[in-house]
């Protein structure tokens, strides 16, 4: 009969190769070859829940659902004195599992427990000690908002109310009250607000923390700051005012005069492709094609370790088809700028093609989908046209003055409908 051992041994497996399921049924073999008190320790048990946390990746909710039923029997065997109390890192760990799966209501019930039970009379007694939250709890909690669907302004308040528990000063707060924070809890907070379009928030917000590493607040980490910078820029990225390109133009020459000045810090491609987006959504091509040039000049020099990738391309193409240049000096741009990649991209095609659909060049459009198609069945793509890129072309017809345009159209949508990889939507 296996022993303790083994069975741990092969939680061990279960946990590192994400068999959540399976570690389950090594669980319940070791309690009936085991019972009572011989059965799995609170050892046993943490590997079972870790191999849930990786089944998260894959499937979030599902493991979410079972993470959370395992958690509770270990809690129940706890309290029945079969396992002693639950450590910090069992708690995190399903926060973490919420986390993933934007659970943002169950992993701020578990932080309330945590912090309800630090303060309780229950907490007192020894072998029933409750473990107190972490920064990696308050930050968990505050990613899990991130990542939930709610829209609500509520929301954003929610995460706002835990920093401000761990001493972020409010507004209007000059105390300088010594914080509980790391630049990864308040990064957490950024990439919410980046998510939801907030600039405003996301810029003052970085602004503080520049601040409280000046004031010996914070403690500087560069890595976990650029970090920092680059969804501050993601926020301006979504946010549709007027000036969201020249404030974020204004965050990475900052980000570049740091470096400059001996910071060890130099925006990244994903700063510099945050930028080109937002110069996109403006119509900036002229800006676009400047920075798409200036980040393939400091590539080769060695001042950024990546070249510009079809990210930076598509953004410039982007730019293109939003701005007012004239048709003719459009389309040749977009087309030297797509032969510039090397490569084909479904993400490249469907911008060149929403540019053709722009003035109506139904038979260009028509022809970019068959180069499409041709490179696809030579391999060089990984993916095929999609419902985005015949839509495109129908729209290319439908703007079109060519007297066979409605023919053309149609002729295209049959083929579509006999096309069994494509998902017809409402939009075709």
């Amino acid at each position: 009969m296996p022993n303790r051992i083994i069975y741990n041994y092969a939680l061990r497996c279960m946990s590192k190769h994400g068999r959540g399921e399976e570690a389950e049924k090594i669980l319940n073999m070791f309690n009936k070859a085991h019972p009572n008190c011989n059965g799995p320790d609170i050892y046993a048990y943490a590997l079972a829940l870790r191999a849930w946390e990786r089944v998260g990746k894959i499937n979030p909710k599902m493991a979410a659902e079972r993470a959370e039923k395992l958690f509770i029997e270990m809690k129940n065997l706890s309290s029945e004195g079969y396992l002693p109390p639950l450590e910090l890192s069992s708690y995190n760990t399903l926060l973490g599992i919420f986390a993933r799966a934007g659970l943002a209501y169950k992993a701020e019930c578990l932080l309330h427990e945590l912090e309800v039970s630090k303060s309780s009379e229950w907490n007192q007694v020894e072998s029933f000690r409750a473990p107190e939250p972490n920064q990696m709890s308050y930050n968990l909690v505050i990613k899990a908002i991130s990542r939930s669907n709610e829209k609500n302004s509520v929301t954003v308040e929610r995460a706002w109310n835990i920093l401000y528990r761990l001493g972020y000063p409010k507004k209007g707060d000059t105390s300088r009250t010594p914080m509980q924070l790391s630049i990864d809890t308040l990064n957490s907070m950024l990439k919410l607000l980046s998510k939801r379009g907030l600039a405003a928030e996301a810029e003052s917000l970085l602004n503080a923390m520049d601040d409280f590493i000046v004031e010996g607040r914070l403690k500087r980490n560069i890595a976990a700051l650029l970090s920092s910078y680059e969804a501050t820029l993601e926020a301006l990225g979504r946010c549709k005012t007027i000036d969201a390109a020249k404030r974020a133009e204004e965050l990475v020459t900052r980000m570049e005069v740091v470096g400059e000045l001996g910071g060890e810090f130099q925006p990244s491609l994903l700063a510099y492709n945050t930028l080109l987006n937002c110069y996109a959504n403006a119509g900036m091509a002229g800006k676009s094609e400047a920075l798409l040039e200036r980040i393939n000049q400091m590539h080769e020099a060695g001042r950024i370790p990546s070249p510009p990738d079809i990210v930076s391309f598509g953004s410039t193409i982007k730019a293109i088809a939003n701005s007012g240049k004239s048709q003719e000096n459009a389309v040749a741009r977009a087309e030297a700028l797509a032969e510039s990649v090397g490569h084909g991209n479904e993400v490249i095609y469907a911008l060149r093609l929403k540019l053709l659909a722009k003035w109506g060049l139904g038979e260009e459009a028509e022809r970019l989908l068959a180069k499409m198609k041709e490179e696809y069945g030579s391999g060089n793509l990984k993916n095929g046209p999609s419902v985005i890129h015949y839509t495109c072309v129908l729209n290319a017809w439908a703007k079109s003055d060519d007297e066979n345009a409605v023919s053309r159209a149609e002729a295209l949508f049959r083929s579509m409908t006999e096309n069994n990889e494509i998902d017809l939507d409402l939009a075709a």
